[in-house]
């Protein structure tokens, strides 16, 4: 066996039209896994035929998905997983109704990811399970000059599931708090703002398909983040808002106290059907009063804000590069020993 391990990310798109999460993903840990890769490992990029990661494309070794001698690794184990040789992993772009064969290496976001893939897989060994959150890029998302208007952001999307990102959420803020400016950024064109929008409000701006680099700038510049949503994985977005020295208001749900435990977190939060389209889950209104109720208490206490400012800043430490990095490289260390 050669003593350097030949370990292949496979995946489909380093970029495409809308700012889906796993899509950037990809640019994200090719950049700084191919930067820190340590000696003993060679890590190849084996995207969909045209597609350029969106970062340091000279320093990422691209190579086709069918070169012998490599390791094969699947983001998605829906789609990218055909003929696929004896030992290989996935993860963590999971698609909890086809566990594997056979127990396999696999990479989850979080804890919380990890009970669900565990409850929908059964007897799935533990052991094979390793948790790597996303990577937070440093050189993109910092501290920076805020805007001249107070201003609170909100990113996510409405589609193909419109319940959640927790879209109602800033349309009811925007309406209590007129001289703040609200901002959303979906990641896709909006597909339903006819059931979170009834009209279109002067202080609410929302943008779609932003850039990534681009998001960066933009979130920076916000003095809040609120994120709405109902569940969460990874919750990348929110830990990029903390590094940007940005503090987060969001319920305490899913994986979100594992990434900002540091931050506003609301309990006992509840939703429920839309009167407008029963397929969507809505916050209730006692729910999205204790989203106002905390973004008042926040804006009026400048120590608090100072504290969670600092605590986001320091929290959000954790995804940085080299640590992230070192999860990946010990995963891949993992697959090397089951190697034949």
């Amino acid at each position: 066996m050669n003593s350097i391990f030949k370990f292949r990310f496979n995946l489909d798109y380093f970029r495409m039209a809308d700012a889906k999460g796993p899509v950037l993903e990809n640019s994200i840990r090719a950049k700084w896994l191919s930067q820190l890769c340590p000696d003993d490992l060679e890590i190849g990029f084996a995207p969909n035929k045209g597609q350029h990661p969106l970062y340091k494309e000279d320093k990422i070794k691209i190579i086709s998905k069918y070169e012998p001698g490599w390791w094969n690794h699947y983001f998605m184990n829906s789609h990218q997983m055909k003929d696929v040789e004896q030992n290989y992993s996935i993860g963590p772009n999971i698609y909890p109704n086809e566990p594997p064969a056979k127990p396999i290496p696999t990479v989850v976001y979080s804890e919380y990811h990890k009970k669900l893939l565990l409850n929908k897989w059964g007897d799935y060994p533990e052991k094979y399970i390793s948790i790597i959150p996303n990577i937070i890029d440093n050189e993109l998302y910092h501290v920076g000059e805020k805007s001249n208007q107070l201003t609170v952001g909100w990113i996510g999307r409405d589609s193909p599931d419109p319940s959640t990102k927790g879209m109602e959420v800033i349309p009811y803020l925007a309406g209590r708090f007129p001289d703040i400016q609200f901002v959303m950024v979906h990641g896709n064109k909006p597909a339903f703002q006819h059931l979170w929008l009834e009209k279109e409000l002067p202080n609410l701006t929302i943008y779609s398909q932003v850039p990534h680099d681009e998001l960066a700038k933009m979130m920076r510049s916000w003095s809040v983040l609120v994120c709405g949503s109902k569940w969460e994985t990874g919750a990348t977005h929110v830990k990029e808002a903390m590094a940007s020295g940005v503090p987060i208001i969001a319920a305490k749900v899913g994986a979100i106290p594992e990434v900002a435990g540091s931050q506003m977190l609301l309990n006992e939060m509840k939703w429920t059907k839309s009167e407008k389209d029963p397929k969507m889950l809505v916050w209730t209104k006692e729910s999205l009063e204790k989203f106002a109720l905390a973004l008042d208490a926040l804006l009026n206490d400048s120590s608090n804000y100072d504290m969670l400012v600092e605590a986001a800043l320091k929290e959000s430490e954790k995804a940085f590069p080299k640590p992230i990095a070192k999860l990946w490289f010990d995963f891949m260390y993992k697959c090397r020993e089951l190697n034949v």
